[in-house]
């Protein structure tokens, strides 16, 4: 079960999703078996010995690990997070190092769940544990912290999500060089947190030192380096750096690298979809209907495309390319329907306003934009182009 759980570690390292959660439920079927024979069961026998509570305490966690990669956890993720954290508390006490990562775990399953506000207070108490055991530097109370701060900032407590990002980020950089991708990925967690706020000049600094450092320990590949670049761009284009931001992007038309999986495709795509934007208006057509018609045959990550879809209809109707916007709207439609129909629904109809024959409702328009401008800020593609729609009067 030791090595089962070490394969479990080195698939989720090397982007094997699917062959990590075959290799878990095996780790977790051996286990059961194995407590069966034994009688003796972690969660019920007050006398096992240490050894065998943390086998049970770590094939749990590898499972919720594996179940949760690119954050889509599968049914029963929070039950086994439960049952680990109960583990450790009944086992090791309260204030213990595996009760806090057990915390943090399950801070992580409920905030992709969707019960951000109970992530939160189970985050809260991880950080609270964390700091009483770990050492001010240690790595593992950065990794608790971080999934406090990605909490912080879903539910917009965006000021204490930034501090929170900076404590992180101070505690790998006092490890050296051997925590250099560490570094680096807190910098990306940085970036998008200030870009969130408006902090546009230090976004692009601490992007570009982000992309620099993933660069150099991940390489081109990995959807940390790509999400970077994405952020670098983005607080560029919005100093309106634009020659800066354009050599940071992939063409457009540029193919799709083959080692790149569907993790990192979509945000490959993404990049050029920021791309169109700095194209002149009369190059941006052929641009658009290229990156649509490549998204419509993606079958990976629908809900993802599916957002890359609203940019482009966003981009389309600025570029007064109704049919173009159109085709990107349905298709951002069709992928939502089967899995998330409620995801972007008041995207969809702020987008489907600006698409209505000219003269639009203005009032209507406005009462459309306002929950997306409230729910995703005044950055949003779709926010920042019905703004314009608005203040330039244009007739649709």
């Amino acid at each position: 079960m030791e090595i089962q759980n070490g394969l479990v570690n080195a698939q989720v390292d090397a982007g094997m999703g699917e062959a990590a959660r075959a290799s878990s439920a095996r780790a977790l079927k051996w286990l059961s078996a194995f407590e069966g024979q034994t009688g003796k069961a972690a969660t019920s026998d007050p006398v096992l010995t240490d050894k065998s509570v943390r086998l049970r305490l770590n094939t749990l966690t590898q499972a919720v690990v594996a179940a949760t990669f690119e954050q889509q956890p599968i049914a029963g993720t929070e039950a086994l997070a439960r049952e680990a954290v109960a583990l450790a508390v009944s086992h090791f006490g309260e204030t213990h190092a595996e009760t806090a990562y057990a915390y943090m775990r399950l801070a992580l399953v409920l905030r992709i769940e969707g019960d951000v506000a109970q992530a939160l207070e189970v985050a809260a108490r991880a950080s609270v544990v964390a700091r009483g055991v770990y050492p001010a530097l240690h790595p593992q109370l950065a990794r608790i912290l971080e999934e406090h701060a990605r909490i912080l900032m879903r539910l917009r407590n965006n000021d204490e999500g930034i501090a929170l990002w900076r404590q992180v980020l101070a505690i790998p950089g006092a490890q050296g060089e051997p925590a250099a991708f560490s570094v680096a990925r807190t910098q990306t967690f940085l970036a998008s947190a200030l870009l969130r706020v408006g902090q546009n000049a230090e976004a692009a600094e601490v992007g570009a030192q982000a992309v620099a450092g993933l660069h150099r320990t991940v390489g081109n590949s990995d959807a940390f380096y790509l999400d970077a670049l994405r952020y670098t761009a983005t607080a560029l284009i919005r100093q309106d750096r634009r020659s800066e931001a354009r050599a940071l992007l992939p063409a457009p038309d540029a193919p799709i690298p083959q080692e790149l999986d569907a993790s990192t495709r979509w945000r490959f795509i993404d990049l050029q979809a920021s791309a169109v934007e700095l194209l002149a208006v009369d190059e941006r057509q052929a641009a658009l209907r290229g990156l649509i018609v490549r998204l419509k045959g993606e079958t990976a990550a629908p809900r993802e495309t599916a957002m890359i879809l609203l940019d482009l209809a966003a981009l389309a109707i600025q570029s007064d390319l109704s049919a173009l916007a159109g085709e990107a709207l349905a298709a951002s439609q069709e992928r939502l329907a089967a899995r998330d129909p409620n995801r972007l629904m008041d995207v969809h109809a702020l987008l489907t306003l600006l698409l209505k024959p000219a003269p639009f409702d203005r009032q209507l328009v406005q009462n459309a934009l306002e929950p997306v401008r409230l729910r995703r800020g005044p950055d949003y593609p779709a926010v920042r182009i019905a703004q314009q729609l608005l203040a330039s009067n244009l007739q649709k």
